[in-house]
């Protein structure tokens, strides 16, 4: 038997462990089961530069900026970033 529960979740928070959920393929309820039965929830980065994927997209652009031409379209820029997969 399955029972409704109401809890108070702040935006960022439910935003976080929605992007979780489906990344790991499972409902908001399960993976929070799932998560609560397993010790706990991954915490976010504190701050963006901490998040692996942001780091790279730097570090790419640290490394090529000097060969992207001035008035280079923002969308070329993100183009080159995704064709390296940052």
């Amino acid at each position: 038997m399955t029972v409704k529960v109401l809890i108070s979740v702040p935006k960022d928070q439910l935003r976080h462990l929605d992007r979780l959920a489906k990344a790991s393929g499972k409902s908001r309820s399960k993976f929070l089961i799932d998560s609560a039965l397993a010790g706990g929830i991954p915490q976010p980065p504190a701050r963006p530069i901490d998040d692996p994927r942001v780091r790279r997209a730097y570090e790419f652009i640290v490394k090529t900026r000097h060969t992207w031409k001035p008035g280079l379209p923002t969308t070329a820029m993100i183009r080159q970033m995704r064709e390296h997969r940052y």
